[in-house]
């Protein structure tokens, strides 16, 4: 048998030894062509001229491992014993047995990743090498905490992005990118930094590697600390309306908008208040208007007076009567406008009591012939009839 037939035979029963791979090793070994190996001896004397590694390619994931032999050959082709020594350039090797003049080489990946080269060195002389591909072991899973959480509009809440292997163990260094299910709610940044904008709620999303964790997040209005109604007090007639206004503020005094307020009057018999905070004056009095957000009060007090007379007209604005007789007078207060004012203090007097005098409703009495000036006065405005009054005739 021709040495080249002898060794092709050694090497297809190199390729047909079934490797020794830890239970979790998913990598696939391709095992490449013969590549010759340094001849560390004179073929003439038929010791080892040839150590061939197997397998010459393979691929891991991280902390995987692999078996490897290495195998010294004769110039016939037939195995020869040599003693070998294991080096790699990532990762750890250990020499596991020997049997049969081959040498078994048990090698661990490392946490990092890329090409790593094993290489088997004959003693005396000669090595070959292999080469491992270290890839990084897959996201499975990615957890993300707090998985809830709670904020104000205006706050912020960190998350945190933890990827995981199919065992659960923790990977490092791996890239993750956040989203928002409802950006108008709250939005995420690159690192996980949710920032809540509105009241409502959205799912924030941690991606690694197509896997994803998420997180329930609720954004809540900033509540009302206080309420200020301006103005804080006000007078106004019967009839008049007063505009109020409420401002709203968080704990910190800042002005809040778009919340819920309602009012309320203490006397709604004097003063009715409506939704938007307009007071109408029903009667003279006074009451307590009351805004109300989210369980914080704020008030205004309201006084309600008569609207002031501006004048006074009495009718007759002039009679004549005889001695002894007696005619009745009317004073009507008005307004500003001239709009008869109802329910006012009037009270009477006569410019002349030996001519003629009046009574509190005002009833004017002739008591000697002359004339007279009769004057009703409400509310420091005065209007007057003149009264003549003569002889009863004989």
């Amino acid at each position: 048998m021709t040495f080249k037939h002898k060794l092709s035979c050694r090497l297809a029963l190199l390729k047909d030894r079934t490797m020794v791979v830890s239970t979790a090793l998913l990598a696939v070994a391709a095992i490449g062509g013969c590549e010759r190996s340094l001849s560390f001896t004179d073929p003439a004397t038929g010791m080892v001229t040839r150590l061939v590694i197997s397998p010459k390619i393979l691929t891991l994931r991280q902390n995987q491992v692999a078996d490897f032999t290495a195998v010294g050959l004769a110039a016939t082709g037939d195995t020869a014993t040599v003693a070998v020594s294991w080096s790699v350039t990532s990762g750890s090797i250990t020499d596991t047995s020997t049997s049969n003049g081959k040498h078994y080489g048990r090698y661990k990946a490392a946490s990092d990743t890329g090409k790593v080269k094993v290489t088997a060195t004959g003693h005396p002389g000669g090595s070959d090498t292999a080469v491992v591909t270290v890839t990084p072991v897959p996201v499975a899973s990615v957890t993300v905490t707090p998985t809830s959480a709670s904020a104000q509009v205006g706050q912020t809440v960190q998350l945190s992005a933890t990827t995981q292997d199919s065992t659960g163990a923790v990977l490092t260094g791996r890239a993750v990118s956040w989203s928002s299910s409802n950006l108008s709610v709250a939005s995420v940044n690159g690192s996980g930094l949710v920032t809540g904008l509105a009241a409502g709620a959205t799912t924030v999303t941690a991606t690694s590697e197509g896997q994803g964790g998420t997180s329930s997040i609720t954004v809540s209005s900033v509540p009302v600390a206080s309420v200020a109604v301006i103005p804080t007090s006000a007078t106004i007639q019967v009839g008049q309306t007063q505009q109020l206004a409420a401002t709203l503020k968080d704990a910190s005094g800042n002005t809040l908008s778009g919340r819920v307020v309602s009012w309320s009057s203490s006397n709604p018999s004097v003063a009715t208040v409506s939704g938007s905070g307009v007071v109408t004056a029903a009667a003279v009095g006074s009451a307590i208007i009351t805004a109300t957000s989210e369980g914080q009060t704020g008030t205004s007090s309201i006084t309600i007076t008569n609207v002031p007379v501006a004048s006074v007209a009495v009718t007759p604005t002039s009679a004549g009567i005889q001695v002894g007789q007696t005619v009745q007078l009317t004073a009507t207060p008005q307004d500003g406008s001239g709009s008869p004012l109802s329910g006012r203090a009037v009270t009477w007097a006569s410019s002349n009591g030996l001519v003629a005098t009046v009574s509190g409703s005002g009833l004017v009495t002739a008591a000697a012939v002359g004339s007279a000036t009769i004057t009703a006065t409400s509310e420091g405005q005065g209007g007057t009839s003149s009264i003549t009054v003569s002889n009863v005739p004989v």
